[in-house]
């Protein structure tokens, strides 16, 4: 079979899980179509996540199909926000306090309802993470009917693909750096105070699955120490969000859009589908960090498992555990799950392969594409700008201590909790996404050079090469 590579991640066994079925089952239930069958792989370092390439294709025209709806183009964006919103509600609402004196049974039943209401959940953020591109292609298409001018459509393109709202981990630098300007005026003893109240607020940003850490209290007390000019960077990010506002408005009235006109509506369309796809992460991280104290506690009572291992066990298995039918050595296995493993899915059921079966059944099923020998590779100029530096490679956000200030990131994807090693970066250099992407957005926020969608940029470079990023132009040469 052939199989196209959506993303790369660090996600946990029952990550994969939730994300097949959000993907399937419940894609079909909520939107009409999904995919049926899926290869999850974790290497021992990151897990890459792959579907049918005919399914892909598929899926695709079934995305632009739905944009030919006015309906669905008016609607979408703002029905996933309010859907998640009220989930996360509901959930912070009735999930159990007291996990320590719940019944094995009860436990169970919680693992079963947290794996339908993330399934459920993962049926719009599939949607909204994988639309972005479609909608791109279509106002470019339609820009390209209006106006001849290149640079003119580059420059509408980047504009309509800036949220007017600061994501969850750029809030948290504004109200960090809001507090740092008031360090002096403060007791000490205040003022870690509220450093404690800023922890609560914003610890949640690294939980982009169950098995992740929070952000301990030293994570932000580190941060703010290195602030060096707060009321300065406060008032360029403040800034960033006024002129962005203004572009954003400017530009509307160069193209005289009527409201009846249908780019008028895909417009409105991007510029909110672009704000949600970052905002549905804030909701499912607040999520995910109660679900992290059911799973702490299922390790407990399976033999002593942290969060991590307890998430790359089967629903299966961990029913069993709970019900004590098990005859399995829970910690073995979970020690042979972080070498590797495999999950094969389709409507028939699920295989999950482990350790070294899990990479040789990889080698047999994914056909990597033939390795780039050039030091020169072509991607999407995101952010534009030019930089030197000596790129570090990040397979997951465990390598973000790698980055050091004027470093090169060359990495996958970025996420929220990228934003610190982002900032001391002197580039970025993804190898997936568009320019509505993280990385993307973010590195026009800060102003930082950045090239996404650069096939094979991370096994091309190693920690430590010189490199040179042209996002003029969408060019990152080895030095």
């Amino acid at each position: 079979m052939s199989w196209h590579h959506i993303n790369t991640r660090r996600i946990s066994l029952q990550m994969c899980l939730f994300w097949n079925r959000g993907l399937g089952e419940k894609a079909v239930a909520t939107y009409g179509f999904g995919i049926k069958k899926f290869l999850n792989y974790f290497d021992g370092q990151k897990t890459e996540y792959y579907v049918p390439t005919a399914e892909w294709d598929a899926y695709q025209d079934n995305l632009r199909q739905l944009l030919e709806k006015n309906i669905f183009v008016r609607t979408i964006p703002w029905e996933v926000q309010r859907y998640l919103e009220r989930q996360l509600e509901r959930w912070q609402t009735s999930f159990p306090k007291n996990l320590p004196g719940m019944s094995s049974g009860g436990l169970l039943n919680l693992q079963k309802q947290v794996a339908e209401e993330v399934a459920w959940t993962n049926s719009r953020t599939w949607m909204i993470y994988l639309l972005n591109d479609r909608i791109v292609e279509k106002v470019e298409t339609m820009l390209r009917e209006r106006t001849a001018d290149d640079a003119q459509v580059k420059k509408y393109l980047l504009n309509f693909s800036s949220p007017l709202e600061m994501n969850g981990a750029m809030k948290e630098r504004l109200a960090l750096l809001e507090l740092s300007l008031l360090r002096g005026a403060l007791s000490h003893a205040l003022f870690t105070e509220k450093l404690k109240s800023h922890v609560e607020r914003f610890r949640h940003i690294p939980m982009f699955g169950f098995d992740h850490d929070p952000y301990p209290f030293e994570h932000f007390q580190n941060q703010i120490f290195e602030i060096e000019d707060a009321a300065y960077e406060l008032a360029e990010l403040q800034k960033s969000i006024r002129e962005r506002k203004g572009q954003f408005e400017t530009a509307l009235r160069e193209l005289q859009l009527a409201e009846t006109d249908p780019l008028y509506d895909l417009i409105h369309m991007l510029k909110h589908t672009v704000f949600v796809r970052d905002y549905r992460d804030t909701l499912r991280q607040k999520m995910y960090l109660l679900d992290r104290g059911m799973y702490e506690e299922i390790g407990k009572r399976l033999g002593e498992l942290t969060a991590r291992e307890t998430t790359n066990l089967t629903n299966e298995e961990i029913a069993d555990g709970l019900q004590e039918h098990a005859t399995i050595h829970f910690k073995k296995l979970a020690e042979e799950r972080r070498k590797g493993f495999l999950i094969l899915e389709n409507e028939a059921g699920t295989e999950v392969y482990t350790g070294n079966e899990a990479h040789e059944k990889a080698k047999r099923e994914i056909h990597s594409p033939p390795a780039h020998r050039e030091h020169t590779l072509r991607g999407q100029s995101a952010s534009s700008g030019l930089a030197k530096g000596r790129t570090k490679i990040i397979q997951t956000s465990d390598d973000l201590g790698k980055i050091k200030d004027g470093d090169v990131m060359v990495t996958y994807v970025t996420r929220q909790d990228f934003l610190p090693a982002m900032r001391r970066s002197a580039a970025i250099v993804t190898e997936e996404g568009w320019i509505t992407n993280h990385a993307a957005i973010i590195a026009r926020e800060l102003g930082i050079p950045c090239v996404v969608g650069a096939s094979q940029a991370t096994t091309i470079f190693h920690d430590g090469d010189e490199a040179e990023v042209d996002a003029n132009r969408g060019i990152v040469r080895k030095i």
